[in-house]
């Protein structure tokens, strides 16, 4: 384990905060997810099987009883044909 000065871990702890302004913005986009499995570990962390199962545009946000929401619109991929995807490979 590394030591450090407490002049860096006052730094490390800006960019910490930084880091956790950003993160806790939303993004624009997003994927809904279907949970296959979930395996909770004794010191709190989890193990988490999912597939991604449809993309979505964010149209509002909001908040109810504490929680954030949003009003959504599902999007479909764009259907590419077999040869212009051998094609685009190459």
């Amino acid at each position: 384990m590394a030591h450090l000065f407490p002049s860096q871990l006052a730094e490390r702890k800006r960019i910490d905060d930084a880091e956790l302004a950003e993160l806790s913005k939303f993004a624009d986009y997003g994927c809904i997810l279907e949970i296959h499995s979930l395996t909770m570990l004794p010191d709190g962390r989890s193990f988490v099987d999912a597939v991604g199962v449809s993309r979505f545009r964010v149209l509002r946000r909001g908040q109810r009883d504490g929680y954030q929401t949003a009003d959504i619109e599902y999007l479909e991929d764009i259907k590419v044909a077999t040869a212009l995807c051998f094609c685009l490979a190459l």
